[in-house]
């Protein structure tokens, strides 16, 4: 089981590897284009926006794959029904038909009352899954997003269309080629 995960987290890695890349590449595209039109203000906003918008996904994943690791590592993973019987029962209704016909109606709505509350989560167990989201990457990441807006817009260099164009065209990419590599 510890060889699967490691040929996963590796095969993970270089997915990353390659979308980091791509990334680079494309970067270094939007560098000459705007060299080559003397456009210094759109290069200033467009390397602040892509840098910081990648760095907010790649933190955002590294916190995540982090948080996911440890729980493996500790035996917390759930148990998940296979996908056909996700597909074919994806309430889980058929143990309660076969159960509900045995009971009658009143019992059944106290029961799902009874599994209702048993099915609310603890404040330990929304901390324990709102690691990945309060990740010290993420947080850093957004940090230096908001930073650079701030210096940016402070220092009159701040330009709206540039500025979005680059923070959209992170995401963009990093989508595409993770569809891509996951195929």
């Amino acid at each position: 089981m510890i060889r699967a995960t490691n040929t996963k987290t590796s095969t993970t890695t270089m997915t990353m590897i390659k979308i980091l890349k791509a990334l680079v590449v494309i970067d270094l595209g939007i560098i000459l284009c705007c060299l080559l039109q003397g456009q210094m203000i759109w290069l200033l906003n467009t390397q602040v926006g892509f840098i910081t918008s990648s760095l907010v996904i790649f933190g955002s994943f590294l916190g995540y794959r982090r948080m996911v690791q440890r729980r493996v590592e500790a035996g917390d993973v759930p148990y998940e029904r296979d996908v056909i019987d996700r597909i074919e029962d994806p309430y889980e209704l058929d143990e309660e038909i076969e159960e509900a016909q045995e009971q009658d109606f009143k019992e059944v709505v106290k029961e799902q009352k009874r599994k209702q509350k048993e099915n609310k989560r603890s404040m330990m167990q929304v901390m324990k899954d709102s690691k990945g989201a309060m990740s010290l990457y993420r947080v850093i990441s957004y940090l230096l997003l908001f930073v650079g807006f701030v210096a940016l817009n402070n220092n009159g260099l701040f330009h709206t269309q540039s500025y979005l164009f680059a923070v959209i065209l992170a995401p963009i990419v990093i989508i595409l080629l993770a569809y891509r590599y996951n195929d």
